[in-house]
């Protein structure tokens, strides 16, 4: 140990020193934090001189103006865009207030000349009008809100999706028993990591959907074409897209659902993790569905941290978990061996009077297209079970840490079976066998007792070796290289 060219402590490493550093880590990060604490504090003060030279630039603008009222009244206003009476007509219509709706708070803040008004709005309970919740699927999928799907990689996310699509664009019952009271109806789908023509539709064909009743949002779907320039094309964007789509809504209510998978790729430039910056486009996207009665189902990914709360399971800021009413988990099933065997078990159920879950299988399918055999998967529905996701994560963190203890005792096992040297490895693995550890088992021993597999033939030895040095037997036998030297050739 060094001592620090700032605190003067015995804090500074070898390794640090080979690299030439003269500080600490605790120095170096402490620079390092009020170099950024520098930089923002001048970005935040550039910010202000700008906003500050902008409200300058109206300010002198509108002192300067004299005309008609920009208001359309006619009136002639000097000073000033807009006259004193249409601003106060502008004022109420902006403070009007909607049925049931009561104005307990009103007030001008600031500066006269800036002209901003607060005001607070609440609505009456007795005027609110009682209703029942509707479903896409009855405990799983309320309509006018956002539901979550979210499962690691190999559990059929996107299957499901597709088998929801199915019954939603076909009006049949739900795997569950469930009664689907919706007509047939037309759904919309974003698929940001499957191709449409290879993936999605064979599996929509196999499970059945009324394919004409669905529409592919691709990379290129919001276009905007500004003069003479090239088009902007692009995939959805819920920060930018949101209000287009209540119009488009308006205009065909026959679209129910809108299918995002995943849905990381459609917050632009926000960041999901990052509450601050994804909470807004939720409220966003939470209103456009209250307004238009769309059901949206959302894919995501689940973060690796253990944890047996599946809540925090669902990835991104807090924020994303609880924006929606609804969300479910796909699993394996834990309790079983085979890895098409999975689980549908629920997360959040705030409408719902039910919590059960189901139990499904991914198996494989084929659809004829065109005289062709198109080859594809689909899920297979099982029994209905009382599990919630909760003790899904219980039960698979259980196994884990059984896993982990049975690995520490094969760990164990290795260390003294090779103690007195190498061994051959058939009779590691007989051995092993016989004490309860598998092949795999012992592989991972050798990797974390830091032993080594030796090839003995390089000994003169025959088969392989475990070893607790990487050169356990005398020098490698180096064979003479035998050459073949024609008549009248020089060597």
């Amino acid at each position: 140990m060094a001592s620090c060219s700032n605190c003067g402590e015995d804090k500074i490493t070898v390794e640090q020193i080979k690299r030439g550093s003269l500080e600490c880590k605790d120095c170096l990060n402490e620079k390092i934090k009020k170099r950024s604490a520098e930089f923002r504090a001048k970005n935040d003060a550039r910010h202000a001189r700008k906003e500050a030279q902008a409200k300058a630039s109206r300010t002198s603008h509108e002192e300067a103006y004299s005309g008609s009222c920009k208001n359309g009244c006619g009136k002639v206003v000097h000073g000033e865009y807009v006259c004193a009476d249409c601003r106060m007509k502008n004022r109420e219509k902006a403070f009007s207030l909607q049925r049931g709706e009561t104005e307990i708070y009103r007030a001008q803040i600031g500066k006269p000349e800036d002209k901003v008004f607060k005001q607070i709005v609440v609505t009456e309970a007795d005027s609110v009008e009682l209703d029942n919740v509707t479903w896409i699927w009855k405990n799983k999928i309320p309509v006018g809100t956002a539901t979550w799907c979210l499962g690691q990689p190999n559990n059929g996310k996107s299957l499901m999706t597709i088998d929801i699509v199915a019954c939603v664009t076909t009006g049949r019952d739900f795997p569950d028993g469930s009664k689907n009271e919706m007509p047939p109806s037309k759904v919309l789908m974003y698929c940001g990591e499957d191709s449409p023509e290879k993936v999605v539709l064979p599996r929509l064909k196999a499970a059945g959907a009324d394919t004409s009743k669905v529409s592919f949002f691709n990379r290129k779907s919001f276009r905007t074409f500004a003069g003479d320039n090239e088009p902007e094309k692009r995939p959805l964007n819920l920060t930018q897209d949101l209000d287009d789509l209540i119009e488009f809504s308006k205009a065909h209510p026959e679209y129910k659902m809108i299918v995002a998978d995943p849905i990381t790729g459609i917050f632009g430039s926000k960041n999901i993790n990052k509450n601050e910056e994804a909470n807004p486009v939720l409220e966003h996207l939470i209103d456009f569905c209250e307004e238009t009665g769309i059901a949206f189902l959302g894919v995501l990914h689940v973060p690796k941290r253990t944890t047996n709360s599946a809540i925090e399971k669902i990835a991104g800021g807090s924020a994303v978990g609880g924006s929606a009413k609804s969300a479910f988990m796909l699993s394996r099933d834990p309790d079983s061996a085979d890895i098409h065997d999975h689980m549908l078990t629920m997360v959040k159920w705030n409408y719902a009077s039910s919590a059960e879950g189901l139990k499904y299988k991914t198996v494989s399918a084929s659809v004829d297209w065109k005289g062709r055999k198109i080859d594809t998967a689909k899920i297979e529905w099982g029994e209905v079970v009382g599990t919630v996701a909760d003790d899904v994560l219980v039960a698979q963190n259980s196994k884990t840490e059984a896993r982990d203890r049975q690995q520490d005792k094969c760990d164990a096992f290795l260390k003294t079976y090779l103690i007195n040297g190498p061994q051959k490895s058939t009779d590691v693995y007989d051995t092993a066998k016989a004490q309860g550890f598998g092949n795999s088992t012992v592989k991972r021993s050798v990797i974390n007792i830091k032993a080594h597999h030796v090839d003995g033939r390089k000994y003169g030895k025959q088969g392989w070796y475990m070893s607790m040095t990487e050169n356990p037997f005398d020098e490698p036998i180096v064979k003479e290289r035998v050459m073949s030297v024609g008549v009248g050739e020089g060597l």
